[in-house]
């Protein structure tokens, strides 16, 4: 087995540390959910909004409360076959991508020097579409 081989218990490990660092990186607790919710400030928009995981297969449909354009908050929906309301460690970990400072938020391209360089969406649409058309 080679030394960067992924084992079932360094998985569970590195989830668990996922999901810790999901914790503390700007989720709200339920308990200060609440807290908020019950204050009612008149300058916070909040909404929920459904979807579904992707973390997996299964899609497992939840239900997400958004503050200030945030997702503060997921619950499985219980009507939905997957997870009959419930949702798995690995589907809040996932939510927690969106805001992760390692995210790509802008198209990445190779420079001369063999580094990535940000370019704007119209060149990075453009450059594709031309490639498209040359195989086409």
């Amino acid at each position: 087995m080679s030394e960067n081989a992924i084992t079932r218990r360094s998985f569970l490990a590195g989830s668990a540390g996922v999901a810790a660092v999901a914790a503390g990186a700007g989720f709200m607790s339920f308990g200060a959910w609440e807290q908020a919710d019950a204050s009612g400030t008149k300058d916070v928009e909040s909404h929920t909004a459904y979807s579904l995981c992707n973390s997996c297969s299964s899609k497992c449909g939840f239900k997400g409360y958004v503050v200030d354009g945030k997702l503060t908050k997921m619950i499985g929906e219980p009507g939905h076959p997957h997870c009959e309301g419930t949702l798995c460690g690995r589907a809040y970990g996932y939510a927690s991508i969106a805001y992760s400072e390692d995210r790509l938020t802008d198209p990445l391209k190779k420079n001369a020097k063999g580094e990535f360089e940000k370019i704007s969406w119209d060149q990075a649409y453009s450059e594709i579409a031309e490639k498209v058309k040359s195989i086409i």
